[in-house]
């Protein structure tokens, strides 16, 4: 998910928190007609609650993908579907209404289809959040050069040496190399597989 979020304290439940996968849909508008028009395939790399004024759709994965789902709701069957959910002057949409809400279930072919579907398009999701903190650990270098946190020698060696690749970036944290705030690549093997999916994926 893209966009600015706000800190908060963590619910003691974590119930609510989103799941890859599933689907938000905004629960209010100042027009009805924008109610539905998004519907956003949910992928967070960190804990994230909706607001009150996000209707989350939790898809049941033994009858269809959330691929499916999204695809069902984002098509004008499912916006109309959404439509005649809103309610009031204010335009609000409830969870109880949506569970009236009609999804066809695939055949075992195309659920099976749609399956492969959610998992490229959550193995894209990871890409690009890979490449966004590849970015910007190449500016924290950078400036840790500047401040001579990091010498030219040991870059090179962090470009030549996997082992030394890895323990440079084991360093960096959101607040810079060697600073105090969380790890910019807590699973370092994790960012190795898609490295090496990515590589893979070129050379075919």
């Amino acid at each position: 998910m893209k966009g600015d979020f706000r800190t908060v304290r963590s619910p003691k439940s974590q119930r609510r928190r989103f799941r890859n996968g599933d689907l938000a849909i905004a629960a209010a508008a100042h027009s009805a007609t924008y109610i539905g028009r998004d519907v956003t395939y949910v992928m967070v790399n960190r804990p994230v609650f909706p607001s009150t004024e996000v209707l989350v759709v939790r898809p049941d994965a033994e009858l269809a993908s959330g691929a499916w789902v999204w695809c069902v709701l984002r098509s004008a069957f499912g916006y109309r579907q959404i439509q005649s959910c809103v309610r009031g002057i204010t335009a609000h949409a409830y969870p109880d209404d949506l569970r009236d809400i009609v999804v066809p279930v695939p055949p075992p072919s195309v659920r099976e289809t749609f399956a492969e579907f959610d998992r490229q398009i959550q193995l894209g999701a990871r890409m690009v959040s890979a490449a966004g903190a590849l970015l910007d650990s190449s500016r924290m270098l950078v400036e840790a050069l500047i401040e001579r946190k990091v010498t030219e020698a040991e870059l090179i060696a962090a470009h030549r040496d996997p082992a030394a690749d890895r323990a440079l970036l084991s360093r960096l944290t959101d607040t810079g190399l060697d600073g105090d705030g969380d790890p910019v690549f807590p699973d370092l093997d994790a960012l190795a597989e898609l490295l090496e999916e990515a590589t893979s994926g070129a050379d075919t």
